[in-house]
């Protein structure tokens, strides 16, 4: 039973070939699909001689959808219990049943249908029930489908179509900011349907923004506070924008820019933002892990530099440091002469 996304990428054997038959199910083996959010699925060597499902089964939670975003082959059983799923016409699924009809466009595909095949119905799926099909989206079956029309000539089920398999209509990223074609609009490492995690476009309380890849501020990628890394992002990610996390055991919060609650701020403590705490950097995740009050520019050090950085805001020049409410030490809101006599007396 798999919760997530699937990838199947061929083996790397030698300098000459690849292992692409690293797949190759056969005989009871079974993956159940049961996500409560979108589940990607894509292989890089779909055929049923190299790798491919053998049973497929689709068990997932209510509005959770699946995206075959590659070719998929399934040789046995294709069980969708009429699940919402986007397919290609490239895909290769069985007739399990051997009544004619191919599993993905059976409503039931464990047992055969019992009307005569020219009473066959030709169904669409009508997605936002207005009475009108979409002609992508077909069954056959001898009675009436609950969800299904006769006709195809829906012109608006644009507004639940998903062209990148994010998880968000087209709909809502045509009038909003995110791109309908890219799932992984701010490249963070997480797709937007992910972040957008009821899909109306807004980014309320909870949610990391899609189009912002630092929802908090902190100066580290939502994706990287999350734990991703490269191994984890879907196919949309531009891995020369997105950061993985190098420590994916621990992770910082993408909604709170000072995870431990210390005065510092999360990308001030991981200094290169890469989710790795290295020496040099203190940890982002344990309070008892921070800057020396007074130690400005953050190098674990306090000394006249940062007396010099403090007179220097304090005459309102722009200052490159780390902006952290632990180098105020009077809790004015300002970093000026009592922070700087503060360093001096320090020393």
């Amino acid at each position: 039973t798999l919760k997530g996304d699937f990838t199947q990428k061929s083996t790397y054997v030698s300098y000459y070939s690849n292992e692409e038959e690293n797949f190759d199910t056969s005989g009871t083996h079974k993956v159940i699909l049961a996500g409560s959010t979108l589940q990607t699925v894509s292989f890089e060597n779909p055929s049923s001689s190299y790798s491919h499902f053998n049973i497929l089964e689709i068990t997932n939670e209510a509005n959770a959808r699946i995206s075959f975003s590659s070719d998929i082959v399934v040789t046995k059983l294709f069980n969708h219990h009429l699940n919402d799923f986007t397919i290609s016409s490239s895909d290769q699924f069985p007739d399990y049943d051997l009544d004619g009809i191919h599993d993905q466009n059976d409503p039931n595909p464990l047992n055969a249908y019992t009307c005569d095949h020219k009473s066959l119905k030709t169904l669409y799926r009508d997605l936002d029930n207005d009475g009108y099909g979409d002609n992508s989206k077909i069954m056959y079956t001898c009675a009436s489908l609950e969800g299904y029309v006769e006709n195809d000539d829906d012109t608006d089920d644009a507004i639940f179509n998903d062209l990148d398999s994010d998880g968000l209509s087209d709909y809502i990223e045509n009038i909003t900011c995110t791109d309908p074609e890219d799932a992984d609009t701010d490249d963070d490492g997480i797709p937007d349907g992910v972040e957008d995690l009821n899909g109306n476009g807004i980014t309320e309380t909870g949610e990391t923004s899609p189009c912002n890849a630092d929802t908090d501020g902190d100066g580290i990628q939502d994706g990287t506070e999350a734990g991703l890394t490269l191994l984890t992002i879907g196919p949309d990610t531009d891995i020369n924008i997105f950061q993985p996390d190098l420590d994916p055991a621990t992770s910082t919060d993408p909604l709170n820019k000072d995870t431990d609650g210390d005065g510092w701020n999360d990308g001030a403590e991981d200094k290169n933002l890469n989710g790795m705490t290295e020496p040099g950097e203190k940890n982002p995740t344990d309070a008892s892990s921070k800057f020396e009050a007074g130690d400005i520019n953050c190098d674990n050090e306090m000394n006249m530099v940062d007396s010099i950085l403090a007179l220097k805001l304090l005459s309102g020049k722009v200052v490159d440091i780390h902006d952290n409410k632990a180098t105020d030490m009077n809790e004015d809101g300002k970093i000026g002469i009592e922070e700087a006599v503060h360093i001096i007396n320090k020393e």
